[in-house]
């Protein structure tokens, strides 16, 4: 009989990923940094997002496995449905779409329109959190990349 994966197993295996992560990123990314006013030149860069996403991952990682042993053990998982199937391939689905149409409708119109499907594919039916949330975040993250961080994002064929 195999032996199952625990928490620890997985925490170890996330924060090692965290660390590749880590040492990968300044080789791939050559951007210059980008001076804020008010916060001194060279504070901020295009690796930066990277960073605070593996920083968040790991902090949360250490987080999960500092506290693994107060928490009650976890239900076993079942085997997926064909419902679950069903959902995860059409989430996919979703996102495949999304990737091929990126550089067409460019970043906001594109993530807009995958969020709200996302939202109502699972079900939510809150019209007016859906549309906040759909057009708020992609407005939010463009201008954080293209302003704050220098990364261009695609543009598509609305806003050349």
């Amino acid at each position: 009989m195999r032996r199952p994966v625990r928490e620890a197993h997985v925490g170890v295996a996330l924060l090692a990923f965290c660390l590749a992560m880590a040492l990968a990123i300044p080789g791939q990314i050559h951007e210059p940094q980008v001076a804020i006013a008010g916060w001194g030149k060279g504070t901020l860069s295009a690796a930066f997002f990277p960073y605070a996403v593996i920083s968040a991952l790991a902090a949360a990682t250490i987080a999960l496995l500092a506290t693994r042993r107060q928490r009650p053990e976890p239900l076993p998982l079942n085997d997926l449905d064909r419902i679950a199937v069903g959902r995860l391939a059409g989430l996919l689905g979703l996102l495949v779409v999304y990737v091929t149409a990126l550089d067409w409708l460019g970043y906001l119109l594109a993530t807009a329109l995958l969020l709200a499907s996302v939202m109502t594919f699972l079900g939510y039916r809150r019209w007016g959190v859906m549309a906040a949330v759909a057009v708020a975040t992609p407005v939010v993250t463009f201008w954080a990349f293209e302003r704050l961080l220098k990364v261009f994002l695609p543009r598509g064929v609305l806003f050349p």
